[in-house]
This record gives structure tokens, C-alpha cells and sequence, in this order.
């Protein structure tokens, strides 16, 4: 543990900062393709469908990393 002006501060373990930091990733990443690309697909049905596949896998894939970082953070 760490005192930083006066606090105590716990490091994160290196595994679980990179869980954290690649959901961080993801989330911006999920964000564009909801927000951004979905929306700018040229209303070409396939390029949106395909939006929506990869953001949902991403979104499926940021689910199993942020149960795992809970778990490393109990």
C-alpha cells in the first residue's frame, strides 16, 4: 500500500489494470460503432447488420472482462 498525502492507495496487480484499461478500450470502441459507424453505414443493410454483430460480440466480450476485473478487485 502506498500513501499518497496522507491516503493509503492500492495498486492495481498489472493483469487486473489491463482488464481495466482494455474495457476502457472496448467501451470507446462499442461507443463508435453504436454511435458513429451503425448511423454512417450509407444505408447499405449489410454494412449496418455488421455493425451491430461486432458491436454486440464486443459488448459480450467487455461483460467477460469486467466480471473477471470484479473478481480481482474483491
Amino acid at each position: 500500500m502506498k500513501e499518497i498525502n496522507h491516503l493509503s492507495v492500492n495498486m492495481l496487480d498489472n493483469h487486473a489494470y489491463n482488464l481495466m484499461s482494455q474495457i476502457v478500450e472496448d467501451h470507446r470502441s462499442l461507443w463508435r460503432m453504436r454511435d458513429m459507424y451503425e448511423n454512417d453505414s450509407g444505408g447499405c443493410g449489410e454494412c449496418r447488420e455488421l455493425w451491430q454483430k461486432l458491436a454486440d460480440s464486443r459488448q459480450e466480450e467487455m461483460g467477460l472482462m469486467v466480471r473477471m476485473l470484479k473478481e480481482h478487485l474483491k
